[in-house]
């Protein structure tokens, strides 16, 4: 499973099409942006953030949390959900975060792309000056029908779906990892999820058994806010998660998910 991890050897992305990919991530976490908690000063930011990115993401919705307090619960600061039109693609501000997801991962260059243009609005209308986290995330699902999962994984992470007994079967077997790679932390989740079960944060219950490889790739180092640092150390973490990717599956993976190994 890690075996690319330790090697220094350029790992070239293979592009798949067919990727049972449930969603990629990036988020970056900053300290308050004060303005965006006072009601006044918060609706003229989120509509200058909001006509920044009209012309690639004409929907969005404001979201605002009830939080409980004495006397009475209250709103709490907004949250601005840009998406495409097709609801693929999703930039999210926050008083704490700016975040970039999609369903419909093509490549880590358009990815990079879309982030560039959502850092720039975080720099020049939010006043984002520092960052304290930066973390990438990918959550990959193997369904029955996408293939046999002890042909496209390789032995040591597909043992989660070997029979243990002619008695009983393994129904969830979820190994959780953390590790330590040059000062980055690398989380690890996989293993297989039984029907209609949502043990990983942010993966919706799936009708049939499934096998999951979530990676959470991060840093949490206070860093000055800048958009080409940035995206430099978004790719350097999203290398590392897709080589752990990469010494998960087989050929037969890649081959099954529309690339050519």
């Amino acid at each position: 499973m890690f075996a690319y991890l330790n090697d220094r050897e350029p790992l070239l992305e293979v592009p798949l099409p067919a990727a049972p990919l449930l969603r990629a991530l990036v988020q970056v976490q900053y300290p308050p942006v004060q303005a965006l908690f006072n009601p006044g000063l918060a609706q003229d930011l989120i509509a200058k953030v909001q006509a920044a990115l009209t012309e690639e993401y004409p929907l969005f919705e404001v979201e605002r949390e009830v939080q409980l307090a004495v006397p009475a619960p209250d709103l709490g600061p907004p949250t601005l959900r840009l998406r495409t039109v097709d609801g693929v693609w999703e930039a999210a501000f926050h008083p704490l975060f700016v975040a970039l997801s999609t369903s419909v991962y093509t490549s880590r260059a358009d990815l990079l792309g879309r982030l560039a243009a959502a850092l720039d609005v975080a720099h020049n209308v939010l006043g984002v000056r520092a960052y304290q986290r930066l973390g990438v995330r990918y959550v990959n699902q193997v369904t029955p029908d996408f293939g046999d999962v002890t042909t496209l994984l390789q032995p040591d992470v597909a043992g989660s779906f070997a029979p243990v007994s002619a008695h009983f079967v393994v129904e969830a077997d979820i190994r959780d990892l953390l590790l330590d790679v040059e000062g980055d932390k690398l989380h690890v989740r996989y293993g297989h999820v039984p029907a209609g079960d949502a043990v990983l944060l942010g993966v919706d219950p799936c009708p049939s058994p499934s096998w999951v490889l979530d990676l959470d790739a991060y840093t949490q180092t206070p860093t000055p806010f800048v958009t080409a640092d940035i995206l430099g150390e978004t790719e350097r973490l999203a290398e590392k998660c897709y080589r752990v990717f990469r010494g998960t599956v087989t050929d037969q993976f890649l081959e099954r998910a529309g690339g050519r190994p």
